[in-house]
């Protein structure tokens, strides 16, 4: 669980599904916010310890487990989406100030779930509109067309690519696809992620 922390929302636990499914949110990366850092080479203690404490409250099967506060705002837009049941209701953007690392780390965790469980197109279905992602980064033209090309496509990880070193890749099986533009490779956020 995330504590969301707003004017209108303070102090809201919610989870990240929780943030698309029950309050139809987009969550949008602010261009002041820095790149994406916790999928960097440099950044693997940080990223193993955020994983490891994922990883042992879904073994302890304790639900609504707190992850620390993430602060932002809303900012409700004028258009209507349409996406299945959430028709007709207005799109609210929260932009978040503090916490950007965690959620991009579990949006990237929920695709790849998605993905092993056969479960993407379900998880298409709640993060996405009209083909665009609802969680995405302002920063970059690029950030933000990774993050809808990303929940777009599913990726067969039965067949992963293999490194020089021998080992599988979800990134390298990702730069292999068609819809992968190599251009993408020069935004930082994008490699990290």
């Amino acid at each position: 669980m995330i504590n969301i922390n707003t004017l209108a929302y303070s102090g809201e636990r919610l989870s990240f599904f929780q943030l698309f499914n029950e309050k139809h949110f987009q969550v949008e990366v602010p261009i002041i916010q820095r790149d994406y850092a916790q999928g960097r080479d440099n950044q693997s203690a940080v990223r193993k310890a955020f994983l490891d404490t994922l990883y042992e409250y879904l073994k302890q099967g304790k639900p609504h487990r707190d992850l620390d506060f993430v602060y932002g705002s809303i900012v409700e837009n004028k258009i209507a989406i349409a996406n299945n049941d959430v028709e007709n209701k207005p799109l609210i953007r929260f932009i978040p100030l503090d916490g950007q690392q965690r959620l991009t780390t579990l949006f990237l965790l929920h695709w790849y779930l998605a993905q092993i469980s056969g479960k993407a197109d379900y998880l298409r279905n709640i993060l996405s509109v009209n083909g665009h992602s609802l969680f995405t980064y302002e920063t970059r033209n690029s950030s933000r067309e990774f993050c809808d090309a990303l929940i777009a496509h599913d990726l067969n990880l039965t067949t992963l690519l293999t490194t020089e070193s021998g080992n599988t890749s979800v990134a390298a099986t990702i730069k292999d696809a068609g819809w992968f533009y190599l251009s993408w490779s020069s935004d930082p956020t994008i490699r990290s992620m």
